[in-house]
């Protein structure tokens, strides 16, 4: 019988097969967010501005306290209003120029300068329509020697030419209306005898059933 002071001595089987140590379970437990200290992605949950920093590209201006506010610019004055408005008036005055010169030249029956430009456009092209319409019935007579026709006033226009070129020139310098008469002075150039021959010209026309016609013509030119 042993003595119960005496240590019990384990068995082999008990030594070959210990006891194996048991591993703890650890459950891990997801931390709460608090939205009011985590930070928040802007991009997923919405910002509270007394938080989170605010873009100020974004997020929309605040109130500025009117007593600090700038004034507002002045409204800039429109231009186009009056831009079109001058042009209509200026459109209206030039009609009204156009007009007025128009009836002024009615009155007098044409212009006498255009008449003197005219006759010599005759004998640019050897028209004597434009010759006879442009001269009195007096002037014809007395330009040939008492007896016109056509035929001489073509030959004596065409030998104003040189090799069909119209060799003769012809500058109105003035021009004065008294009533029914008036006077219109030229220059003028005769190129057709192979030099340069100059002139100066004062014509006489007379107003006859609203028309300027020319009748007469005075050689002004120095000597």
């Amino acid at each position: 019988m042993a003595d119960e002071n005496t240590p019990e001595i384990p068995t082999p089987d008990a030594a070959a097969a210990p006891t194996p140590p048991v591993e703890p379970t650890v459950t891990p437990v997801e931390p709460a967010v608090d939205p009011a200290v985590a930070p928040v992605d802007p991009a997923v949950a919405p910002v509270d501005p007394a938080v989170a920093p605010v873009d100020p590209a974004v997020a929309p201006a605040q109130p500025v306290d009117p007593a600090y506010a700038a004034p507002p610019a002045p409204k800039k004055r429109k231009v186009w209003p009056f831009l079109v408005g001058g042009g209509v008036v200026l459109i209206l005055v030039i009609v009204g120029i156009i007009v007025g010169v128009v009836a002024l030249l009615g009155a007098f029956g044409g212009d006498p300068k255009k008449t003197v430009t005219d006759y010599d456009l005759s004998f640019k092209n050897s028209d004597c329509d434009l010759f006879t319409s442009t001269t009195t019935d007096q002037f014809q007579d007395s330009f040939f020697g008492g007896d016109f026709s056509c035929d001489d006033f073509v030959e004596n226009a065409d030998a104003l030419t040189v090799d069909g070129v119209y060799a003769y020139d012809v500058t109105v310098v003035i021009s004065s209306i008294d009533g029914d008469t008036a006077e219109v002075v030229t220059n003028e150039v005769d190129s057709s005898t192979g030099e340069d021959v100059d002139f100066t010209l004062r014509y006489y026309l007379v107003k006859d059933g609203g028309n300027w016609l020319i009748d007469g013509i005075e050689n002004e030119t120095p000597e």
